[in-house]
């Protein structure tokens, strides 16, 4: 078994606590993402979700969709922010905090932006006919929401567990194939 400090240039220091590491003394391999994040990439995809934000709430307010404005504003503004802390990614591939928040909130966002949609389809079901569909309009909105929440608490626990492991076995899934 090689020794780690001869693979990375001897400083065990730096491999003990890759939180003192930079760009200019540690290879990426200790960082968590073993790449740079695109600062234009994650620019760009801020402003579309910055942009998206002022345009929801203004049709919100214009057609009094209260439950879908708040869903979307939620969902935008996480979105924005989890980019925003990709960029932070950038120039600090290892501190731990940046790295923990654009997961949360890249995972976070999407269930906002899918309870506005579900709102929707309820919406729609009412538009066509209720007695077209074999749910009541409101059971779609209960049922997926329901179903996004527990996705959440699961991905929550799976996240938690993979942080507070200690070894590679701990933290990375089992090979199922």
């Amino acid at each position: 078994m090689t020794d780690l400090t001869t693979i990375y240039g001897g400083n065990e220091t730096l491999i003990l606590d890759p939180e003192l590491c930079t760009l200019d003394t540690c290879d990426l391999t200790l960082a968590h993402l073993t790449y740079l994040p695109s600062v234009w990439g994650n620019a760009v995809f801020v402003g579309v979700f910055g942009l998206a934000i002022p345009i929801q709430m203004f049709l919100g307010y214009k057609y009094k969709t209260w439950g879908f404005m708040i869903a979307m504003f939620l969902g935008l503004a996480l979105e924005a922010v989890g980019y925003i802390t990709r960029i932070m990614l950038h120039d600090e591939p290892f501190i731990k905090n940046n790295f923990i928040l654009y997961l949360i909130f890249l995972t976070i966002a999407p269930a906002f932006i899918s309870a506005g949609i579900y709102l929707c389809l309820s919406r729609i079901v009412v538009l066509f006919g209720s007695g077209l569909s074999r749910l009541k309009a409101r059971t779609y909105t209960i049922l997926f929401c329901t179903s996004d929440l527990v996705s959440l608490i699961l991905q929550g626990v799976g996240g938690a567990l993979a942080a507070t492991g200690e070894t590679v076995e701990e933290v990375r899934p089992p090979n199922l194939y």
